[in-house]
């Protein structure tokens, strides 16, 4: 009552563990006045049973100097002194029962007394202990038994003498995942946490850069931060003022990960650790689910660290363990600006954006505060946490196309939604492969959106920062702050050129181009004429009878969208179907459908860059076809 009393108010407004003279006075007065208690209420009871039983002995024996043998009531002379040398030959020397009781007789009185003495003694230091937090309140470190490990069988309990669970976040020097560590450890602290930071600084310093730059925040919240070189043997180890005994281990690096894993699992800590999404191999199903397939161990070395850590070697030694799959990751002190940097780069200079074809594709971009509250999470839910698939994926619960990314961000820096589609160039995602690395598209050219429903139910948790018009605008305003609007020294517009076949840096009619483009823009013509006569029947079919009339991108890409969802539900049901040679035949029947369609885009792609390098060229491009019409509207969350 002391302890948890007088030192409830210290405690909470304490960045560290600790307890002050009072509370470590009151534990003595309890150690010592608790066995005292039982000495003294157990020994009038425990002479009681044993005088008892001295008195029941002597009535009930036949002595026989050292031996005591029961006699039989109705055993004949005979048979009892049978029964009185086999008894001989076996017997154990005992002492006489009187004689035994007697001497724990007399012993009681030497425990009463000591039981008294021990009582008193506690009462005083209680007394002590009273004063000494009321007229002091002098702080005293108290760390030698926090986070201690007790096991029990194969369970493992942490020991906290204050209350205060203890995190150690380990984070990495940059990178997408550079700012986690910053945001995790005030969400940490958020909750009552103690927290230590290292952060990996790969031998230089780190700390005139984003985030790093900003842990005075930390500092300022109770953090305490360390700065090394994980890339070092034995670089955890070294690090001088952890307390190594930790509730919660955060590892979001994969520079000494293994380390850090080992550590967690001497001192039976909660391991949770920041893996990848990129690890997955995109199917059929969007958003990706945790059970999607993945790369293997020996092509991805994060899954590889999630095997390592479900081993006997590290997960029987760890009270439980989580993974978490993030993906593209923007917002506040951002380390990797690549993602919104690109969108941003080409629409504040009204330079075209090459979208891979045909630009629905989906994926999520996800606030860092998002990622790091759904990391924090884990702390309350650890048994919640299943062993055998201890794994979440970590984004936005809002899935975006690549067009949408497009006019939000456009929307953000003051583009009307004309001027934005204006400026959107698709491209084949075949004639990038071997397109230079330079200002490359930052995102993939395929669907690669992951769902989080798992940490919804699990983990109770909910997005604070999935409205991505806000997640933008406040990107936008750092963007200009660094004054990137103005001149940004990374940007690379060496992809744009390959893709598109202009310089990427001027308008397009800076560039020169020969004959050839007026040949290929007749090309594209007649692929177009011949791809939207094998599709016409399946387009009438989705978008009504006039759908020939009138047809554009967006409605192209309208019908491709219901057909992929048509493909789908009937690749389910061909999983249970009774007759399957017959439900795969329409599957394959409507993949068909969905290519028709495709090669409708793909022929508009061909012919919308081919009057593109007309432009370009100085001849004077026919007007655009409706097919490549601008979309008349656009859906945020299309």
């Amino acid at each position: 009552f002391f302890f948890r009393f007088f030192g409830a108010q210290q405690m909470q407004s304490s960045p560290r563990p600790h307890t002050n003279g009072a509370q470590l006075l009151a534990i003595a007065g309890f150690v010592v006045a608790l066995p005292s208690l039982v000495l003294a209420f157990g020994s009038p009871v425990a002479s009681q049973v044993t005088a008892t039983y001295a008195t029941t002995t002597s009535s009930s024996t036949t002595n026989m100097g050292s031996m005591v043998v029961r006699p039989t009531p109705v055993a004949s002379k005979a048979a009892v002194a049978k029964a009185t040398d086999t008894a001989a030959l076996h017997a154990v020397p005992q002492q006489q029962p009187q004689q035994h009781a007697q001497r724990k007789l007399e012993a009681f009185p030497v425990l009463k007394q000591a039981s008294g003495a021990l009582m008193f003694g506690g009462v005083l230091v209680m007394i002590a202990a009273f004063f000494r937090n009321k007229f002091t309140k002098q702080p005293f470190k108290f760390v030698e038994f926090e986070g201690t490990t007790v096991q029990a069988g194969n369970n493992l309990a942490m020991f906290s003498t204050t209350g205060v669970k203890t995190a150690l976040v380990v984070t990495n020097k940059g990178g997408g995942h550079g700012e986690i560590g910053f945001h995790l450890a005030l969400a940490l602290r958020a909750k009552g946490l103690a927290v230590q930071l290292v952060n990996d600084n790969g031998g230089k310093d780190v700390t005139s850069k984003l985030p790093f730059s900003e842990y005075a925040q930390l500092t300022a919240a109770g953090v305490e931060v360390f700065f090394t070189d994980l890339s070092q043997p034995r670089a955890i180890d070294s690090v001088s003022g952890l307390t190594r005994q930790y509730d919660h281990v955060f590892d979001n690096e994969n520079v000494c990960q293994g380390a850090v894993a080992e550590l967690a699992a001497s001192c039976g800590a909660f391991y949770t650790y920041v893996s990848s999404g990129g690890m997955y191999l995109p199917g059929e199903m969007f958003p990706m689910p945790e059970y999607n397939p993945t790369k293997g161990a020996d092509k991805n070395k994060q899954k590889a660290h999630e095997e390592f850590v479900m081993s006997n070697a590290i997960r029987p030694r760890l009270s439980g363990c989580a993974f978490f799959r993030p993906q593209y990751i923007v917002g506040p002190y951002t380390n990797k600006r690549d993602y919104l940097d690109w969108f941003f780069d080409r629409l504040t200079r009204d330079i075209p954006l090459p979208l891979p074809a045909p630009g629905t594709q989906t994926t999520t971009v996800t606030d860092a505060r998002d990622v790091a509250s759904m990391l924090a999470s884990v702390v309350g839910k650890e048994r919640m946490i299943a062993d055998r698939n201890p794994v979440f994926n970590c984004a936005s619960d809002q899935s975006l196309s690549l067009t949408d990314i497009v006019m939000i961000c456009g929307e953000a820096c003051g583009k009307t939604p004309e001027e934005c589609r204006k400026l959107i160039k698709l491209y084949d995602p075949a004639a990038a492969k071997d397109a230079p690395s330079g200002g490359k598209f930052p995102f993939r050219a395929t669907n690669f959106d992951v769902g989080v429903e798992k940490a919804k139910a699990v983990l109770g948790w909910e997005a604070q920062y999935n409205d991505f018009k806000y997640v933008a605008s406040g990107y936008f305003r750092g963007y200009q702050a660094l004054g990137l609007d103005k001149e940004n020294p990374k940007m690379d517009t060496s992809f744009d050129k390959h893709v598109l076949g202009f310089n990427g840096t001027a308008s397009p009619g800076s560039s020169t181009k020969t004959a050839n483009s007026q040949e290929a823009l007749q090309a594209a013509n007649e692929a177009l004429e011949t791809a939207l006569g094998k599709a016409e029947v399946i387009l009438t079919w989705v978008l009504g009878p006039d759908a020939m009339k009138d047809l554009d991108r967006e409605k192209a890409q309208e019908a491709l969208k219901i057909i992929d969802d048509l493909v789908y539900s009937r690749k389910r049901a061909a999983t249970v179907a009774a007759d399957p040679v017959q439900a795969q035949a329409l599957v394959e029947k409507a993949e068909k459908k969905s290519q028709l369609v495709k090669d409708v885009l793909f022929a508009m792609l061909m012919k919308h860059n081919a009057e593109f390098a007309v432009g370009g060229s100085g001849v004077p491009a026919k007007q655009p076809s409706a097919a490549l019409a601008a979309p008349a509207t656009f859906s945020p969350f299309f």
